[in-house]
């Protein structure tokens, strides 16, 4: 992920991967299969993604850098986490798929699960998700994407 932003230097910017353990070999699986989100901001600490997936309507689920297939709409389910003291400011989530924006929202709180149905991706077409998640003046988060094929 490459983020520019004239006021911010190198220690503001965060890497964040979903490994099984921390061992080498986890990490550099997590590296090579995409489980990993960037973050980015002066307070990049106050603001954290503890979930990420696309599910299908019998319960298969797929997180970052995995790929779905689904028989209905795909629904994105993703949790956002803020410090005690940033937790009454908003955050904004913005879902992308394929580039574009097709969902956004904006809540307060501590602890937020959000849940997205992407009623209007049509059948027989392929996909990607990534999120856009922004905690005003404090840190933002863009994810690696989740694949779907909507059969």
């Amino acid at each position: 992920m490459d983020f520019e932003d004239e006021d911010s230097n190198i220690t503001s910017a965060l890497t964040y991967l979903w490994v099984k353990d921390l061992s080498e070999g986890s990490v550099i699986e997590a590296l090579r299969q995409g489980r990993a989100y960037a973050a980015h901001g002066p307070q990049v600490q106050n603001i954290a993604l503890e979930g990420f997936t696309v599910e299908s309507a019998d319960g298969e689920s797929a997180g970052m850098g995995e790929e779905i297939e689904v028989n209905a709409p795909p629904r994105l389910r993703f949790r956002t986490v803020t410090a005690e003291g940033a937790a009454a400011t908003p955050t904004e989530v913005v879902v992308i798929r394929n580039g574009f924006e097709v969902y956004k929202d904006q809540r307060a709180g501590r602890e937020i699960d959000w849940t997205f149905d992407d009623t209007t991706l049509e059948r027989g077409k392929r996909a990607f998700y990534r999120l856009d998640i922004n905690l005003y003046k404090s840190g933002r988060i863009v994810t690696n994407p989740i694949f779907v094929s909507y059969r």
